[in-house]
């Protein structure tokens, strides 16, 4: 087990690069933090100029990193910690966003990736009497594709399958599974005794992980029926990873705990707990072998996955 620090602040979430060899975090919700995973040294730094409302939009896709509705071109800075030498250290080349020009904070956009990391799906949730969502697709230059009202109900979370026909979106303690090929009509309501706060599809697409209040549910989606569900955490459910191969899924609390299962059966390989605060973000290596924990206590956990 390693351990990565910071003296102030919090961390909120956590990705690894595409070779496996970097980490990157968000940390106080406007700085990305670059750590070799070869040395678990700190490499550099950078400050944006944006506030990330949700911990979930966060993502690391190529070179360019998710954070909230914007999407940063990360390619010189990513250089730069790869061969650190002497300057300042490069801010992004520019950045992109989804929102419309005219679009400020009474917008809430929840964005997630959709596959092979060519566009972005989100929902906009606008501050009017009675609110109003609209969900739309985007490329990743920031152009909208398509666009669609959605409904009057908030959402929280939300995640895109590996087909890109179909997403999960929170809704009042259910996870709705909307078409997005017909216009977001509804596929199915998945009902939980809590709001869920966290959602994430399975690498193949067949399941469907929901962090529900205390609980961990899975369910199997062509038939849309629930495999299995986590015993409680002492707290809410936060974070949700499944390794590469979807063998496996991770889960993290507000308490600070981390359990690890097996994805198909509900097993339960590992429990942990570090003390290191809410943890807001999990990732698994590009090779499945470790896991890395964000830690709202200024400490991120990197684990081995057999050592569990």
């Amino acid at each position: 087990m390693k351990t990565l620090t910071i003296r102030r602040g919090n961390f909120q979430a956590v990705a690894y690069t595409a070779d496996g060899r970097a980490l990157v975090s968000l940390h106080s919700g406007t700085e990305v933090r670059f750590w070799d995973l070869e040395t678990f040294e700190f490499q550099l730094g950078l400050s944006l100029p944006v506030q990330c409302g949700r911990f979930h939009n966060f993502a690391l896709i190529g070179r360019r990193l998710l954070l909230g509705g914007s999407l940063w071109d990360v390619t010189r800075a990513l250089d730069y910690a790869s061969a650190p030498r002497k300057g300042p250290v490069p801010t992004p080349a520019h950045s992109e966003t989804p929102l419309e020009e005219g679009q400020s904070s009474h917008v809430f956009p929840f964005v997630t990736p959709l596959p092979g990391g060519w566009e972005l799906f989100g929902l906009i949730c606008r501050s009017a009497r009675p609110p109003r969502t609209e969900a739309m697709i985007w490329d990743m230059k920031g152009r909208c594709r398509r666009r669609f009202e959605f409904g009057e109900w908030p959402s929280v979370a939300l995640a895109a399958a590996p087909d890109g026909r179909t997403a999960a979106v929170s809704g009042a303690k259910m996870a709705r599974l909307i078409d997005l090929a017909a216009e977001g009509s509804e596929l199915a309501a998945l009902k939980h005794a809590d709001h869920p706060g966290a959602l994430l599809f399975s690498p193949d697409g067949r399941l469907l992980a929901v962090a529900a209040g205390r609980k961990v549910a899975v369910w199997e989606v062509a038939e849309r029926r629930q495999v299995w569900c986590g015993s409680a955490f002492r707290r809410h459910a936060e974070s949700l990873a499944f390794s590469p191969d979807g063998r496996l899924l991770a889960a993290g609390s507000r308490e600070g705990e981390v359990r690890l299962w097996e994805a198909g059966s509900g097993g339960e390989l590992a429990r942990h707990d570090w003390k290191i605060g809410a943890v807001h973000g999990l990732a698994f290596s590009p090779d499945g072998m470790t896991v890395a924990a964000a830690g709202h206590a200024k400490t991120i956990v990197i684990w081995d996955v057999d050592a569990a």
